[in-house]
């Protein structure tokens, strides 16, 4: 048990540096309705190449620890892989699915590092309907260049999908939405930024059971963004820059059934370290103190962040590129 400014936490490694994948980054996070925790992420020999693979790893209701950390079925192949999304929910015929998207550099050979790319990657998704042993074969999120996830889908009171995608290219983010059960995915107009703007990316979005969205951006102004929807996401507002710093890096959010909105980012405006959480009492109009998780050398960055059926709330974020930690914690005590 670890301490984040006075907040008691449990912390264990799901990826504790297997041999063959030292480097890991882009670390997502669900639960299943059994109350087992999954997690994703890409590895490789390192983050710069094209040897990586998505591994997935569970931690059954109960357990102490992680389990069964392997490639997802079908990506034994070494590939430029990028960040995960993972999403556990029952579809229309009371069975359980499991989605997992995720990004894949599409060009044979080349520098792979940062914008590049993010620039030539191309983003999928995989569905699974026995808990994460055997996946279907990937389909595209959408036929474009560039247009990539981060942050984990939501799951709408009908059913719908709805998740953020952003474009490295443009610097753009928009929200797709798909039909309960499946079909095809749709989205809106990108969301609109003024101009001066570095422009607005990975998406974390947060809702509320009266149809208020919001959908929280990393950009390169050193703050994170934000743009608002009143009407359940059909339309947004432009997105405005909000007190909160961001050296640009991935970011998270979460709501919780109290109503509360917790918010997992670096608080700072040129380094990955530390890590905190923030909370909200009244839908990120004000923010409370940073509540450090994670500090040190090194970075510790790209938080995914849920809140469980039990109440609790984990997060799973990279350690130094090298590991997967997992955090869980009491709301109650924030």
């Amino acid at each position: 048990m670890g301490r984040g400014e006075g907040v008691p936490v449990d912390r264990c490694f799901i990826f504790d540096r297997l041999p063959g994948y030292s480097s890991a980054h882009g670390a997502t996070i669900a639960e299943r309705g059994n109350g087992e925790l999954i997690c994703a992420w890409f590895a490789g020999a390192d983050h710069k190449g094209g040897n990586g693979v998505i591994l997935f790893a569970r931690r059954p209701a109960g357990a102490a620890q992680w389990q069964d950390v392997r490639a997802v079925a079908g990506m034994n192949d070494p590939r430029a892989y990028g960040n995960a999304a993972l999403c556990a929910h029952t579809g229309p015929d009371g069975e359980e699915r499991i989605e997992l998207f995720f990004t894949r550099v599409e060009r044979p050979e080349g520098n792979f590092e940062g914008r590049a790319r993010g620039h030539d990657s191309f983003s999928y998704i995989v569905q699974s309907r026995d808990g994460g042993w055997t996946w279907s074969q990937e389909q595209s999120l959408r036929d474009q260049r560039s247009f990539l996830v981060k942050n984990k889908p939501l799951v709408r009171p009908n059913g719908e999908l709805a998740i953020g995608a952003y474009s490295d290219l443009e610097r753009r983010s928009w929200l797709g939405t798909r039909p309960a059960g499946g079909g095809t995915w749709r989205y809106g107009q990108a969301i609109a930024v003024p101009q001066g703007c570095s422009g607005a990316i990975q998406p974390a979005l947060a809702a509320w059971p009266d149809g208020e969205m919001q959908m929280y951006l990393r950009t390169g102004d050193r703050r994170i963004w934000r743009s608002c929807s009143a009407d359940g996401g059909r339309t947004w507002s432009e997105a405005e820059p909000t007190d909160l710093p961001n050296p640009d890096t991935g970011i998270d959010a979460q709501v919780l059934s109290d109503g509360r909105l917790l918010l997992a980012h670096n608080p700072t405006e040129s380094a990955r370290s530390p890590l905190a959480l923030r909370v909200s009492e009244d839908r990120g109009r004000n923010w409370g103190p940073p509540i450090v998780l994670a500090a040190g050398d090194g970075e510790f960055s790209y938080p995914a962040i849920i809140e469980g059926g039990d109440g609790r709330v984990h997060l799973a974020y990279s350690h130094r590129r090298t590991r997967i930690e997992h955090v869980t914690l009491d709301p109650a005590e924030l």
